[in-house]
């Protein structure tokens, strides 16, 4: 049957946060346990008949203690005080500040609190308590109330400066912060605290000579100052990528205060970069040792599992810390970069979101919600997020690089350059930045310069990101032989990888050639039995030749070795189910998968999915509310209950799932795309159409929506409505196909074929699209003008000879004219220039059938792989297999292909024809005399000159 042919390092922008510029406390465990045994120690001492302390005897040992940064002994001193004396306000107070010192900011508050009710000296609480509060993370309620607070002692007031200045940085409020430290510094002109805040201010401004400058000098006045030796190592490993020295100063930290936290995880951020899972792992040991069940041990638990790609671990340590601390933008962060490579990117969207929202100046998170909204098909959205971190002294290059690719999927190469040439300038050294700028240039057709700085950066840089780049650019323009000399070269950077292995797979299925691909899909599966998408491109092959079970075997091994592999579950269903395994059995392994791996996603709508194709609504239904209950935060598993509910015909509960849907992803075309399917079933047509328009306002681009609006309009008899869309879209992308070929496609249903051949030359005025010149060439043969078309096509191939698309219409012109070679011709030119077309290699193999020619099996089956299990591309095979003899192949297959689509009379008409060729009398009556009785009156004619040959 023919086919129709109509970016890590968050740069420098964590250098003016919260924790930074101040002498920050020990940030310990909360509520810190007293020790079994000094209890045991105390019980026994009173039972030896020892006389009991005074409260003041339990202060002065408690302040003994704190001299020792033995801040959990103090704690037991000070509580024991406070139970014979609760009114003591010295000992409230210093109670308050052992617990800032073991880390326990908010219980710190209450008690630094109650000294201050009790009239302890402000000069003393309120700085201590400004502190708390700032590590709480209240950095408004700081700023609110300390900001005209003014203390007798200068010390005590240029402290309360340096907090207050800490908190205007974490609220992105730069003037203030540093009229806050010019404050402090004025008061105590050698405030080390405020000099090193100065010093972040500096770095935040990438002024990284005179912030190094001014750590150095504090720390020569004072080398105590272990927050000074944290900024140092931050300089060292952002600004001078010195990891060394950044690690030694990161250490001098630690062992002047163990339990400082943005040290430890300094330490394993650098860890996490060089994928040093052991290391990260000693870190993660020796934070615990100090800060015994810390949520930032947890988070660091968490880093380890995604680093281990143990997404699933991974999710339910940060699913069990967001529980505890719902606004975390940390954790928030890493629960979207969870959900992202899970897949869930609705739910990345949603913790993103949120995260940018608490923190709008945290550019890291508005970096991934860029790079989310980019695999969402939003470049647009993705664009408005970014746009803060694009000026300015906050400019990020991480963030100019994402909008740079925004600019790219928006087809506006020239603006991409522009931004990654910014972010080259901002980050020189950084590889990734360097090789999408020559991406950019690959996109513009500068393709010498953008080739040799591909090579310049893979040579040059032990990352391998440039190296895959290099390897998918040639790849993607069919340079087989470059591509495997740039594998070659990977290959010298590391030991042979299973990646490497299925690249070479790539470029043998490019040359056609499927054996020597299989065995290099074989050998990246020697050398990572787990390595799914491997097997999941043999199991192409194994289908591609009536096998499917063949498969089974390779994804049973990697449930043995991980029985929560819901993919590899997953594959093992769908190719029993391809086997004809009744669909009772595949549904109990996909429940099999679901009980395992409870936590997944995949396998639940995988299985409400299959009980919607089988019409077993009300099983979808049941399924889809048990996966609700057990993820009620799935976005996917919402779309799916409500399109179980619109199948059901349960349409007002399906508008309120679509509903919540949209509520909660108020980012999300596709959510508005189903509240129109719904509402068209209810038949409010009005509030179809401001769907549609609510999604194009999110994704002007989606092609689903401008269809469907278009369609409705024109159902609507509204045709300048529906032209004004398609104009709309002309003028927000003047330089692209779509809006002409919409206002074209709508000229054409209007039966106004001189109109859409204006539309067509619009377009085709500004940029040569080949999409345009197919459009216009047929159009032309619709209005009788051929030798037009015949000049159209002559000049287009003179001038864009290194399109295809023409010769892959112009082959369906000649099919429907019935001039076979002339298609063949065109064809086989079609696929020199793209082998990997699909659609090109279905229609040749149908046309060597029909001219009888050897060949078509080997093309149909390449058409199967990159097409795998469509009812056209099956039926062309089945007809390829039958014309080489091979009818009981062919027969069974056509049977399948069948099943897939019952009412297509076509697929009825050719099974008929192999089985007269397999000699199969009885089979070919039979779906002879169905399609005689059912079918379009040219079928019919068809069926009935057979059945007259029988």
């Amino acid at each position: 049957m023919l086919l129709s042919h109509l970016l890590s390092r968050s740069g420098f922008a964590g250098l003016l946060g919260p924790l930074g510029g101040w002498r920050q406390r020990r940030q310990g465990a909360r509520n810190a346990p007293i020790t079994a045994a000094l209890v045991g120690v105390a019980t026994a001492l009173l039972m030896a008949g020892c006389s009991v302390d005074t409260p003041q005897d339990l202060i002065s040992s408690g302040q003994s203690y704190l001299a020792k940064r033995d801040a959990r002994s103090a704690i037991v001193q000070f509580k024991a005080a406070l139970q014979q004396e609760p009114n003591n306000p010295q000992a409230r107070y210093l109670l308050g500040r052992a617990l800032l010192d073991a880390g326990d900011p908010g219980s710190a508050i209450v008690e630094l609190g109650k000294a201050q009710d009790l009239r302890y000296s402000d000069t003393q609480v309120v700085p201590m308590l400004a502190r708390a509060l700032l590590l709480a993370g209240q950095y408004r309620r700081v700023t609110d109330t300390y900001d005209n607070v003014h203390l007798d002692d200068r010390a005590a007031l240029a402290d309360l400066k340096t907090t207050l200045a800490a908190a205007w940085g974490a609220q992105g409020d730069r003037e203030r912060t540093e009229r806050a430290v010019a404050l402090a510094l004025e008061l105590v002109p050698t405030h080390g605290p405020a000099h090193i805040l100065q010093a972040r201010i500096l770095g935040g401004q990438r002024r990284y000579d005179e912030a190094l400058a001014l750590v150095q000098q504090a720390l020569a006045k004072d080398d105590k100052l272990y927050e000074g030796w944290h900024l140092l190592g931050e300089l060292q490993w952002y600004a001078r990528q010195d990891e060394k020295a950044a690690v030694e100063a990161f250490r001098r930290t630690l062992a002047l205060e163990r339990a400082y936290l943005p040290a430890h995880a300094a330490l394993v951020a650098i860890a996490l970069s060089k994928g040093d899972v052991d290391a990260m792992k000693a870190q993660a040991q020796q934070m615990a040792a100090v800060l015994p069940g810390h949520p930032q041990v947890r988070y660091t638990e968490a880093q380890i599992a995604f680093a281990q790609r143990d997404y699933v671990r991974a999710r339910e340590i940060v699913q069990e810390l967001l529980r505890v601390a719902p606004d975390h933008v940390g954790t928030l962060q890493m629960a979207a970069a969870i959900e992202t490579h899970i897949g869930s990117l609705l739910l990345a969207e949603n913790h993103l979101t949120k995260a940018v929202r608490l923190a709008p100046n945290f550019v890291p998170a508005r970096v991934l919600l860029g790079q989310t909204y980019l695999r969402l098909g939003q470049p647009q959205r993705a664009l408005q997020v970014l746009q803060p971190a694009l000026v300015g002294e906050v400019a990020s290059a991480d963030a100019i690089s994402v909008a740079a690719s925004a600019f790219l999927q928006l087809t506006e190469p020239a603006r991409a350059e522009e931004l990654f040439r910014r972010a080259a300038e901002l980050a020189p050294d950084n590889a990734r930045i360097r090789t999408a700028l020559a991406l950019s240039q690959l996109s513009r057709g500068e393709t010498g310069a953008a080739f040799a700085q591909l090579e310049s950066v893979a040579a040059s840089n032990s990352d391998t990101f440039a190296d895959m780049a290099l390897i998918s650019a040639r790849l993607a323009r069919r340079e087989y032989d470059q591509a495997l000399q740039a594998i070659e070269v990977l290959a010298r950077k590391q030991p042979d990888t299973a990646v490497l292995a299925s690249l070479r797979a790539r470029i043998h299925e490019g040359r056609g050639q499927p054996a020597e691909a299989r065995q290099q899909l074989e050998r990246a599966l020697s050398i990572d039995p787990m390595y799914y998408p491997a097997a999941a491109r043999l199991t192409q092959y194994d289908v591609a030749d009536g096998q499917p079970l063949r498969a089974v075997p390779r994804f049973e091994a990697m449930v043995r070795t991980d029985p929560q592999h819901a993919p590899a579950r997953l594959a093992i269903a769908d190719l029993h189910l391809r086997a004809g395994r009744p669909h009772d059995e595949v549904v109990a392994m996909i429940a099999e998968a679901i009980k395992v791996a409870p936590s997944e996603v995949a396998p639940r709508l995988a299985l409400i999915d299959l009980q919607l194709r089988d019409k077993n609504f009300t099983a979808a239904l049941a399924a889809a509310q048990q996966g609700i209950a057990a993820l009620p935060d799935s976005p996917e598993l919402l779309e799916m209950l409500g399109r179980a509910q619109l199948a059901a015909g349960d349409h007002q509960q399906a508008l309120n799932s679509f509903r919540r849907l949209a509520g909660g992803n108020p980012g999300s075309a596709q959510a508005q795309m189903r509240l129109a399917e719904t509402h068209l079933a209810m038949r409010d047509r009005r509030a179809a159409e401001t769907a549609y328009r609510r999604a194009l306002e999110i994704q002007p681009n989606l092609p689903d929506a401008q269809r469907g609006l278009m369609d409705l309009v024109l159902q609507d008899r509204r045709p300048r409505d529906a032209l004004q869309v398609a104009r709309l879209i002309q003028t927000q992308r003047p330089d692209e196909a779509t809006g002409w070929l919409f206002e074209a496609t709508i000229q054409n249903r209007l039966g106004n074929t001189a109109a859409a051949i204006t539309a067509y030359r619009g377009g085709l005025r500004r940029r040569p699209h080949p999409e345009l010149a197919a459009g216009l060439h047929r159009a032309l043969i619709t209005a009788g003008q051929r030798a037009e078309a015949n000049r159209l096509a002559a000049d287009w191939e003179r001038q864009q000879p290194g399109s295809a698309v023409m010769d892959l219409h112009l082959s369906d012109i000649a099919i429907e004219d019935r001039d076979l070679p002339q298609a063949e011709q065109r064809l086989r030119r079609a696929l020199q220039r793209e082998p990997g077309n699909a659609g090109a290699l279905n229609n040749l193999a149908w046309v060597l059938v029909q001219q009888g020619q050897a060949g078509a099996v080997e093309l149909a089956e390449r058409a199967n792989r990159l097409l795998p299990n469509r009812v056209e591309v099956l039926d062309t095979l089945a007809l390829a297999l039958a014309a080489e003899g091979q009818h009981a192949r062919a027969l069974e297959l056509q049977k399948t292909t069948l099943e897939r689509a019952p009412e297509d009379f076509g697929l009825r008409l050719n099974l008929a024809r192999i089985a007269l060729q397999a000699g199969d009398k009885a089979l070919a009556r039979s779906e002879l005399e169905k399609v005689a009785r059912f079918a379009s009156a040219e079928q019919k004619a068809e069926a009935n000159r057979l059945l007259q040959t029988l």
